[in-house]
């Protein structure tokens, strides 16, 4: 949630999912009752709805007819003082692009396919939440990895538990460090291009 207007961490009282019944969206509120934010997870799957609806188009533009005015603010609005403005739109086009073009960079410097790819994880707090689903419809994943995806939330933690266990794994741990490089995005040639092509939705 953060650089969002209404964005908040995953407290009682962010909205943290979001369905479409019946023509609308429906909110998931942590702890139920009023919302007071939006979460991270809840951004995802908030965009993700408009988009199904049609209210919000691959640019990233709200169509007119769900734009509301309130106290100098114009927006989608969920409440009274939990909305969703056009420039919190665009902060999450910025960042899923940088996403998905990492992954995209990734892919092609491996030397493989979105298909040839046989597990894709999200983990931590924030990956552990988010709808794969919804994430593949915004296009912060690619949509062929929706079938191979999986959470183990806290996933640093988990490594360091197996390795403190069991010494065999440290050697694995080793061998995989041995056998990584860093791919540095910023300067990679294909990152701008990736980068513009991937802020549609």
């Amino acid at each position: 949630g953060g650089n969002i207007a209404c964005g908040m961490p995953g407290f009682p009282g962010a909205v943290s999912a979001v369905r479409v019944s019946e023509g609308k969206p429906e909110f998931t509120v942590i702890g139920g009752g009023e919302p007071k934010g939006i979460c991270g997870s809840g951004l995802i799957d908030l965009v993700a709805a408009l988009l199904k609806l049609g209210w919000l188009d691959e640019t990233g533009l709200l169509e007119d007819d769900v734009i509301t005015e309130r106290d100098e603010r114009e927006g989608y609005f969920i409440t009274d003082e939990v909305y969703l403005l056009p420039a919190d739109i665009r902060s999450i086009q910025l960042a899923k692009s940088a996403v998905y073009t990492g992954i995209e960079i990734l892919v092609k410097e491996y030397g493989v396919t979105h298909e040839d790819v046989a597990e894709f994880i999200l983990a931590g707090g924030f990956g552990s939440r988010m709808n794969p689903q919804s994430a593949a419809e915004i296009s912060l994943i690619p949509r062929e990895f929706l079938d191979k995806t999986r959470s183990i939330n806290n996933g640093a933690g988990m490594g360091a538990v197996l390795a403190a266990c069991d010494i065999k794994n440290v050697k694995t741990i080793e061998e995989i460090t041995a056998n990584t490089r860093t791919v540095d995005l910023a300067s990679h040639p294909d990152f701008m291009d990736t980068y513009v092509e991937s802020m549609l939705f």
